[in-house]
């Protein structure tokens, strides 16, 4: 072939790739286009177009596919770019916790390997459910974006560091309300035996060893961390300083809550004790999860340049 001939098969191939309406227009411009491109390389190197020039030239330019891509109109996006890597988190995210969750039941159930086959034929596979669910809901969020009116753009003053109060109380008082209840839990178990709530308060008794050994622990994170939540009410906002104490004790908080996880039950009832074993496990994956962003976070923020002498 000669280079007119290259350029013509290849602007066919770019042609037959589009929409109908589009192809002669399309057709017409790309022609012209590697036209003028391959005479000013002619001009450049001073020889004449030969069929190597036009080669190297419309492998430059692209693969057919991508340069009808650049043509072809913009269709519906069920994931616009800039939601991508957050999806593919989510996504993968659930399909892992849910895999988490199901795999040790199959592993230790009777039959161990052997029942692989059948977890991954039902809860394996059925995971996937969750990034369908997903992306369903993506491409219904971005069908109603559409429909709705875009706002014009204004500048807002963003303060990373301000805690908002009136929140932060209730939360302090929500968390405050739970804490008392998990310790008076005992004691409540005790007034639930006497009456016709027993099987209640049999359900929602603590195991004696948990009790003895590992349950005391939890009351002087509760503390400090309360007495921190206190003191960024007090001052309204972040600083390095309660930032550091932040971290501490949500690294101190996690630690604790695995060895709860790993070192036996919690509850006396084996049916309380798993689904309370399970929340926990999410707790702490969460907490890590967003330990993790926010270091991320911190690295990823500019930083003023280092002062020299």
């Amino acid at each position: 072939m000669n280079a007119d001939e290259l350029i013509e098969t290849y602007v066919a191939d770019v042609m037959r790739r589009l929409p109908r309406k589009l192809r002669n227009d399309v057709g017409y411009e790309l022609r012209a286009l590697l036209g003028e491109e391959l005479q000013a390389r002619s001009r450049d190197t001073g020889r004449a177009a030969d069929e190597e020039m036009a080669l190297a030239l419309l492998r430059a330019f692209g693969r057919p596919e991508e340069v009808a891509d650049r043509y072809r109109p913009a269709g519906f996006e069920v994931i616009p770019p800039r939601r991508s890597a957050a999806f593919l988190a989510w996504a993968v995210g659930g399909v892992a916790l849910e895999w988490a969750i199901s795999l040790p039941a199959a592993l230790t159930a009777p039959g161990g390997l052997s029942r692989i086959g059948g977890w991954w034929l039902s809860a394996g596979l059925g995971a996937f459910w969750w990034p369908g669910f997903l992306a369903l809901v993506m491409a219904a969020a971005t069908w109603i974006g559409r429909l709705a009116p875009a706002a014009d753009w204004s500048p807002r003053h963003v303060d990373k560091d301000r805690i908002n109060r009136p929140l932060s109380v209730a939360a302090v008082t929500f968390w405050l309300c739970g804490a008392g209840v998990l310790v008076a839990l005992p004691w409540i178990v005790h007034a639930l035996e006497a009456t016709h709530w027993r099987p209640a308060g049999q359900a929602l008794a603590y195991d004696d060893g948990f009790l003895r050994g590992r349950a005391v622990w939890v009351l002087p994170l509760w503390a400090a961390s309360f007495g921190l939540y206190g003191v960024l009410i007090a001052q309204g906002r972040w600083r390095p300083a309660t930032r550091r104490v932040a971290t501490v004790l949500n690294l101190l908080f996690c630690s604790l809550l695995a060895w709860y996880l790993a070192a036996g039950p919690i509850w006396r009832a084996a049916t309380t004790d798993g689904v309370a074993k399970l929340c926990i496990a999410l707790i702490v994956i969460g907490a890590v999860a967003d330990l993790a962003i926010k270091a991320w976070r911190s690295r990823a923020r500019p930083r003023p340049p280092a002062v020299t002498a």
